[in-house]
C-alpha cells in the first residue's frame, strides 16, 4: 500500500529530509481543499528549510480554512512566538483555548508570547498551567526559571522552579552559571556526573 503524500512528508521531516518532504506534500498543500494536516506539514517543511514568511503564509492560511481548529491556532502561535510577535502569538492561542485545546505546549507558547509582551505575572500563570499539565516539561521550566531570575534577580529563586531530581541538575547548573556562581554550578555538574 503506497503512503499518502502526508505520510510520506512525515516520515521526511521525521528523517531529517525537509527538501523531500516539501516536495512530496507541496502539489497536495497548495490545492484549493488541501486538508489541514497537508497544510501543516507543508509548514512544517518550510520552517525545518527556513522559509519562515512561506511558513507564517501557510499557517495562516491553515487558521482561515479551519478556524474551529485549536491546533491550527497553535501552530500560528508558535511560529509568531519564534518570529517575535508575541502579541499575536498571544491572540491566537487564545484562539486555540477558544477552540477547546488545553495542551501544555499551546499554555508553553502562551507563557512565552505574554512574557514576551512584558505580561510576566500573567506569563508565569502560564508556564505553570503548562507545568500543571505536564509537570516534567522543561522546556516550560526552564523558561519559568529564567523569567523568575530576570523578576527577582535571584538565582535560588529561580534554581528552586525545578523538581528536586538529578534530571534537572543541569539545568540548575546553569542557572548558577549564568548568574556567577562557577564554584556552585561545578559543584552540581560534579554532582550530575557523580
Amino acid at each position: 500500500m503506497s503512503q499518502t503524500p502526508e505520510e510520506a512528508a512525515a516520515e521526511h521531516l521525521a528523517a531529517g529530509r525537509p527538501r523531500e518532504a516539501l516536495a512530496a506534500i507541496e502539489p497536495i498543500a497548495t490545492s484549493p481543499g488541501a486538508s489541514h494536516t497537508a497544510l501543516a506539514r507543508h509548514a512544517s517543511a518550510l520552517k525545518a528549510l527556513e522559509r519562515v514568511d512561506e511558513c507564517l503564509a501557510v499557517r495562516r492560511l491553515a487558521t482561515q480554512r479551519y478556524p474551529a481548529s485549536g491546533v491550527a491556532w497553535h501552530n500560528l502561535a508558535s511560529t509568531l512566538g519564534d518570529l517575535g510577535a508575541g502579541h499575536e502569538a498571544a491572540t491566537a492561542c487564545e484562539q486555540a483555548f477558544a477552540a477547546g485545546l488545553d495542551a501544555p505546549e499551546t499554555w508553553y507558547v502562551y507563557g512565552r508570547a505574554l512574557a514576551a509582551c512584558s505580561r510576566f505575572e500573567e506569563a508565569l500563570a502560564a508556564l505553570d498551567a503548562a507545568i500543571r499539565r505536564q509537570p516534567a516539561y522543561a522546556e516550560a521550566l526552564t523558561h519559568k526559571a529564567r523569567l523568575v531570575w530576570t523578576l527577582s534577580g535571584d538565582p535560588d529563586r529561580a534554581a528552586a522552579v525545578f523538581p528536586d531530581h538529578p534530571a534537572y541538575t543541569l539545568n540548575v547548573a546553569e542557572i548558577y552559571r549564568g548568574a556567577g556562581d562557577t564554584r556552585r554550578a561545578l559543584d552540581l555538574v560534579a554532582l550530575a556526573a557523580g
